[in-house]
């Protein structure tokens, strides 16, 4: 796909080679591409070229001054590597370069694993304009710029704590000094001796105040999800673990007009208070959207909402799910961890595989939701979840992953459904052995058995 509308390029005034201050790596296979890149571009920075990631490493690895590179840009489809495969190989060798890649808009899944894997600043979307290119890259140069000085910030600070109990301590002796010489001075220092404890019990009361305020939020929360008890063919069992005291996990259970069931499970991007508004808004707007003919209609107003409504940083995955009496069980899945059947039969579970990306992180053009549905018989057992369960770590730093979760629900799928929630959770800490959790943890587990 050609990199630019077919429109004429803007001129813009060369700089000289000795006043171009960043440099920028282009990496792409089609030659027109690189040289339509270069045209625009070439006037004013240092430009490196390379027809595929292979030659690019090769470039970065043998050039002792690969430093200098600022940013690359790279195409998605090439051979031998992917844009996202190349872009993430180079994080070990330029850590703090800006990395932008370039794709169509089939490309949804290189979107997602972009951001997973490559940490990439941002990604253009072909055609793009040449005034558009030039305003991404003058962005993402800045965000070098500003990354460039706030490390220079960070090892001044390290820097002066590191002679600060030096200082306090030579200051201290001053002043003893100083006291020894002017008595008179006493009541003033114990005056700036009050004032100070004083302070210091103030901002003790304040984050007593905060953590208090905390625990009430949560309870806030807790209030807001309060759960809603299933139809008479649906059992239920379910289980919330903040990181702190609020979560930045969504849970939402209703009754639909048909007497159906509607599960929401999401997980918001953070911790803490920032993702717990987060959740706290989007529980609303499920409220709001659950009424839709199918779950991929509800995702797809969900995104809407969000991508109006969200921060650009923020953003949700969630899987949402609908159970009617009969049995039939109908899904969507945004960028979540798959729903699980656990057959009643003993036969092997199954994972609805295939999700869409995350709700509030692509406009609704670039968007597609693709619903599925599992006929669900006497005793099947549906588990949804939150990847907190899945990136739990060991002492060796080795994640719980997906072949041990589907090991455990089968081992334990005879139990009942609160006594299979606490083996789960009760083997996950003992796989952790003790090291901590860094992420809120929910999850919910049903069993459907119809009503005469």
């Amino acid at each position: 796909m050609d990199f630019f509308n077919k429109t004429k390029l803007s001129q813009t005034q060369a700089v000289p080679l000795s006043q171009k201050s960043h440099t920028i790596l282009l990496v792409d296979d089609e030659a027109s591409n690189l040289n339509a890149l270069a045209r625009v571009l070439g006037k004013e920075y240092e430009l490196l070229l390379a027809k595929d990631g292979q030659e690019a490493l090769d470039l970065l690895q043998n050039d002792p001054e690969a430093s200098r590179v600022h940013l690359i840009i790279s195409d998605q489809r090439m051979p031998h590597l992917t844009g996202v495969e190349f872009l993430s190989k180079t994080l070990s060798l330029l850590p703090h370069t800006i990395r932008m890649i370039v794709t169509g808009f089939t490309d949804i899944d290189a979107i997602i694993n972009s951001i997973n894997l490559g940490e990439i600043y941002e990604f253009l979307t072909k055609p793009v304009s040449p005034h558009d290119l030039r305003v991404s890259v003058r962005r993402a140069l800045e965000a070098f710029e500003l990354q460039g000085r706030n490390a220079r910030l960070i090892q001044e600070f390290q820097e002066l704590n590191a002679n600060l109990e030096q200082k306090v301590e030579e200051r201290t002796h001053a002043l003893n000094q100083t006291l020894l010489e002017h008595q008179s001075l006493n009541e003033n220092l114990l005056s700036a001796a009050l004032m100070l404890n004083t302070s210091r019990k103030k901002m003790e009361n304040r984050n007593q105040e905060m953590k208090e305020e905390l625990v009430l939020a949560g309870e806030l929360q807790k209030k807001i999800f309060a759960s809603v008890p299933p139809p008479p063919f649906l059992k239920m069992a379910h289980r919330v673990l903040p990181y702190s005291h609020v979560s930045g996990d969504i849970y939402h259970f209703s009754v639909g007009r048909n007497d159906d069931f509607n599960v929401f499970l999401g997980d918001a991007t953070g911790h803490g208070v920032s993702a717990a508004l987060t959740t706290v808004m989007a529980h609303m707007q499920v409220n709001k959207h659950r009424g839709a003919r199918s779950p991929s209609s509800v995702l797809r107003l969900l995104n809407r909402s969000f991508g109006q409504h969200l921060p650009e940083s923020r953003f949700l995955t969630g899987v949402y799910v609908r159970v009617f009496p009969d049995g039939r069980l109908e899904m969507c899945n945004a960028g979540h961890p798959p729903l699980t059947v656990i057959p009643a039969d003993g036969s092997a579970l199954f994972e609805f595989q295939g999700p869409g990306p995350p709700l509030g992180l692509l406009p609704d053009r670039m968007v597609k939701y693709i619903g599925d549905s599992y006929q669900l018989k006497a005793g099947d057992r549906f588990f949804v979840y939150t990847d907190c369960i899945l990136e739990v770590m060991n002492a060796n730093r080795k994640i719980f992953g997906d072949t041990r979760l589907r090991q455990l629900l089968n081992e334990l799928r005879a139990l009942d459904l609160e006594t299979m929630l606490d083996q789960i959770l009760a083997r996950l800490q003992n796989y952790t052995g003790g090291v901590p959790w860094h992420d809120d943890l929910t999850m919910a587990l049903f069993e459907y058995n119809p009503v005469d």
